[in-house]
């Protein structure tokens, strides 16, 4: 009876192996940022995000200019200049520039905000969009290309989802 019982035991471990490797999982991956770079909304994005950098560009040049011109006229006329003079417009200099930092560091921090505003409907439709593939085509799961090392091509899924999020309005 226990060598029966052993028995059974290994024919089943010999064929469960075998079972789970006829099961294994459909897999497929879908490059976000491809995507989003690719559908016309995102180029829509793209152009206003551009549009608003070449804006904040300007704004920090003229900014730029002013401290440079600042800068130019300390060095020239401070030989010239007092003490108590220079001390005013060393300090008025460095306020100016702490000024600009900021504007610079406030301007990156509105771009990556614009970005991530206009950008979060677009990628939350093209999830959608990625999960009616996946339940069409029987995935079981949609991984996204920045996290995954290697794929093959009929894997990838970026083209049909641009495709599909283009022509859904």
């Amino acid at each position: 009876m226990i060598k029966k019982t052993i028995f059974v035991m290994f024919v089943l471990a010999l064929l469960l192996p075998g079972y789970s490797l006829l099961a294994q999982p459909k897999i497929g991956v879908v490059d976000f940022q491809e995507a989003l770079q690719s559908v016309n909304d995102g180029k829509e994005v793209k152009r206003k995000l551009e549009s608003l950098a070449k804006k904040k560009k300007e704004e920090l040049e003229n900014q730029q200019k002013e401290l440079q011109t600042l800068k130019d006229e300390l060095e020239k006329q401070a030989p010239l200049m007092k003490d108590d003079v220079k001390r005013k417009k060393a300090m008025e200099f460095q306020e100016k520039l702490a000024t600009f930092q900021e504007a610079y560091l406030a301007s990156q921090k509105e771009l990556a905000a614009k970005e991530s505003e206009l950008g979060k409907p677009i990628i939350a439709k093209m999830v959608k969009i990625a999960e009616e593939i996946a339940k069409e085509r029987g995935y079981d799961l949609i991984l996204e290309k920045g996290g995954v090392v290697y794929a093959q091509s009929d894997m990838n899924l970026t083209d049909e989802l641009i495709k599909r999020y283009n022509t859904k309005k």
